[in-house]
C-alpha cells in the first residue's frame, strides 16, 4: 500500500470512531429526554460526565437511563416497523392501480379490481 492509501484508511477510521462517539452521546441524550423531558443538563460522552442543572426534576440514575434507553429502542423499532408496513401497503396499492390501468379483462373484472383497490385504501386510511 502507498502512503496515500494508508492516510486515507486512517482518515476513514478516525471518522468512524468520531461517529461512534457521537452516536453514544446521542444515546444518552435520547434516554435523558425520555426519562426527564424538558430537564436542564449538560453531558460529555459518559454518564459520569452528566452535570445536572435542573432545579425541578431530580437527576436520573444510570439504571433509570438504561431503562429509558430500552424504551427509546422499542419505540424506534415500532416506528420502523410501521414505516416498513406503510411502504409494503403503498407498494401493494401501486400494483393494484397499475393493474387497473393495464385494462386487461372484462369490465366486470376491472370493476372488481377497482372495488378491491378502494377497499384497501379505506382499510388503511381508517
Amino acid at each position: 500500500m502507498t502512503m496515500k492509501t494508508h492516510r486515507f484508511i486512517l482518515l476513514i477510521l478516525a471518522a468512524l470512531f468520531a461517529f461512534a462517539s457521537v452516536a453514544e452521546t446521542q444515546d444518552w441524550t435520547a434516554a435523558l429526554n425520555k426519562a426527564r423531558p424538558g430537564a436542564q443538563w449538560a453531558m460529555g460522552d459518559t454518564y459520569e460526565s452528566l452535570q445536572w442543572l435542573d432545579a425541578v426534576q431530580t437527576q436520573p440514575t444510570k439504571a433509570e437511563l438504561q431503562a429509558a434507553w430500552e424504551t427509546v429502542l422499542t419505540e424506534r423499532a415500532a416506528a420502523e416497523a410501521e414505516r416498513a408496513a406503510d411502504t409494503t401497503e403503498t407498494a401493494q396499492l401501486k400494483a393494484m392501480i397499475q393493474n387497473l390501468r393495464d385494462g386487461a379483462g372484462t369490465t366486470a373484472q376491472r370493476l372488481q379490481r377497482l372495488e378491491r383497490c378502494m377497499a384497501h385504501v379505506l382499510k388503511t386510511q381508517f
